[in-house]
């Protein structure tokens, strides 16, 4: 069907359609495809929030930090006419990562990827969606110059995880915040990043950020009324009361909400066959008994034969 839609459309047109091409030889079909860091509970948090954003006025999404897109085709669903996507990557560029020297070492400093290629970012993408965001392969301190102050509505940081790159990040984010804006930040609590949570947490005591809703990867925060995260996060819990698990923490006297997953990290439990008649309840059980007496006979048999030849 698709094939014959995508052929009817280019004899009318006489051009052809890149992103058909695309998605016709990519292997991605949802965001779960792309390879990257994106669990369920984010998932749910970001869909459940950027819903309740789609009755508001027009305003910009940003993702800092994009990977191979995992998260940002899911922001990408949100976008809205008269709106822009800002993603903002160094996509592995050695010279904007500062490596360019051979003999520097690519496991310090910025959080490397430097196999990333833009080419990999865009192709998942174009899987999915039917046209690019604004891509700028640039620093993350790059993003003021692509977003105006005040017209972001959602922002989403996950790039380099030194100290003072998510501390301009988090400067950044004040500046093109909206009133009715939020933020979210990755890695917040990763013991091999701490300057990540140092640097949200300086935002956080000096610079107005206001922390609303923490999973065990991210962190949920905005600069004006947290009333309305604090509302759409609830929306997400109540939604899915069997899968997450909610606990009120105070923190700066305010209400700070810590969404956890109940099955994260559960054993997987060993499958009950559905045949009764195959079942084992314990090494009483008749299928048991006759299994062993089965092998004991054989073995038996076995050693009677042994000592004939012999």
């Amino acid at each position: 069907m698709r094939r014959c839609l995508e052929a009817q459309r280019v004899a009318r047109s006489g051009v052809p359609n890149p992103t058909y091409y695309v998605r016709m030889a990519s292997q991605v079909r949802t965001y779960r495809d792309i390879d990257g860091w994106f669990g369920w509970t984010d998932h749910a948090l970001f869909r459940g929030i950027l819903d309740r954003q789609r009755d508001s006025p027009a305003g910009d999404l940003v993702e800092i930090g994009a990977f191979k897109g995992k998260s940002a085709v899911v922001i990408g669903d949100y976008l809205r006419p008269d709106e822009q996507f800002v993603v903002v990557d160094t996509f592995g560029d050695p010279d904007l990562l500062g490596i360019a020297d051979a003999d520097a070492e690519p496991t310090k400093g910025r959080n490397y990827f430097t196999r990333l290629t833009r080419g990999q970012f865009e192709e998942n993408y174009l899987s999915i969606h039917d046209s690019l965001p604004t891509v700028v392969q640039a620093l993350s301190i790059d993003v003021v110059n692509h977003v105006a102050p005040g017209s972001a509505r959602f922002i989403h940081v996950d790039g380099s995880h030194q100290y003072e790159d998510v501390a301009e990040d988090c400067r950044s984010v004040k500046q093109l915040l909206r009133g009715d804006g939020v933020v979210v930040f990755d890695d917040w609590r990763k013991p091999d990043c701490p300057g990540v949570a140092a640097a949200i947490w300086d935002s956080a005591l000096h610079d107005g950020l206001i922390p609303v809703a923490l999973s065990s990867q991210k962190l949920y925060g905005v600069h004006g009324d947290p009333d309305p995260l604090m509302a759409a996060v609830r929306e997400v819990l109540a939604a899915h009361p069997q899968r997450l698990r909610l606990k009120e923490i105070d923190l700066f006297g305010r209400t700070v909400l810590s969404v956890a997953d109940t099955k994260r990290g559960r054993k997987p439990q060993p499958s009950v066959p559905r045949d009764r008649s195959t079942a084992s309840t314990g090494p009483g059980s008749v299928r048991l008994r006759r299994v062993l007496a089965d092998n004991a006979a054989t073995s038996a048999v076995a050693r009677w034969a042994r000592s004939r030849r012999a």
